[in-house]
């Protein structure tokens, strides 16, 4: 088992970024913190970016000096990227109440959602759908050019966690090298079921099941 680095997880909203999260802390003994990276103080800790573009950090207002840490904190960090079908992701979206009281119904939701949340700076979208397809894009790209970029990622799917679970704590212990020994469930069915011995870093959760878009979107439209 070697020392432990700093964890970062990429992901778009609504696509296990907690799920992974929690997966960390619990099986691995790391702190979680939030996703400003610039709070980074003592190893070893897990924090999360939804950003759409790799050092999408340098759009902001950040100091030379900060631009500088955070490039130091991707380089020196192991990176996991996950992903989600973005159909469910568009469903566990539409049902938040906070998004859902907004439009009158789903096609309003698709068609005029405003991004509420999402880190877009100079992007525009025509739907949702076009919104995570691009994201995607994007970080698969940085994924495949992980090398040439000198990053230490890896990269699993929100299904594989959710249906393979004792096998993806084990893919994450060799990513990050470290021993697990018997895996702690982080998993739910629902927010009443959270289990006082897990440290959640969220409360946020819905149903957390697969293939749930088909309750919501169109057949022809998920195709």
């Amino acid at each position: 088992m070697t020392s432990k680095k700093n964890v970062i997880v990429v992901s778009a909203r609504r696509s296990g970024t907690h799920l992974l999260t929690d997966l960390v802390v619990n099986n691995f003994g790391y702190e979680s913190i939030n996703y400003n990276y610039l709070d980074y103080t003592n190893h070893p800790k897990v924090t999360w970016t939804h950003a759409h573009d790799f050092k999408d950090y340098l759009k902001y207002n950040h100091s030379k000096e900060d631009n500088a840490e955070l490039d130091r904190y991707f380089s020196e960090s192991k990176i996991i990227f996950i992903y989600r079908d973005i159909r469910d992701i568009i469903n566990s979206c539409y049902n938040r109440p906070r998004y859902k009281n907004k439009y009158k119904d789903f096609t309003d939701f698709y068609n005029n959602f405003d991004f509420d949340g999402y880190e877009l700076i100079d992007q525009e979208y025509n739907n949702i759908s076009d919104l995570l397809i691009g994201y995607y894009k994007n970080w698969f790209s940085v994924y495949m050019s992980r090398e040439l970029l000198g990053l230490d990622m890896e990269i699993i799917s929100y299904e594989e966690i959710i249906s393979n679970y004792d096998s993806s704590v084990n893919k994450i212990a060799g990513f990050l090298e470290q021993i697990v020994h018997t895996p702690i469930d982080v998993r739910l069915e629902n927010i009443n079921k959270l289990n006082s011995n897990i440290k959640y870093s969220t409360n946020d959760f819905r149903s957390g099941k697969i293939g749930e878009w088909v309750n919501t979107l169109d057949l022809k439209l998920g195709e």
